[in-house]
């Protein structure tokens, strides 16, 4: 509870923390790797491509298809 306290002083919280790290991590395996939307979703820790779809539209405001054109 001490470390979602210091987190929220600094206005941040493991979630967000979370959620930006597989962002960046998303992005660079789609700009450096020949992988597939859904070996990139895996690999970024989610159990449903879809669902990497929908959270890989809401950070960048495209979807993965988009994104690789």
């Amino acid at each position: 509870r001490s470390i979602g306290r210091k987190l929220q002083e600094e206005g941040t919280s493991l979630r967000l923390i979370k959620n930006s790290l597989r962002r960046e991590y998303a992005i660079k395996l789609m700009s450096t790797e020949n992988l597939s939307v859904a070996g990139i979703s895996e690999r970024v820790g989610f159990s449903e491509t879809v669902s990497f779809c929908r959270a890989f539209k809401r950070w960048t405001g495209k979807s993965p298809s988009q994104w690789a054109n």
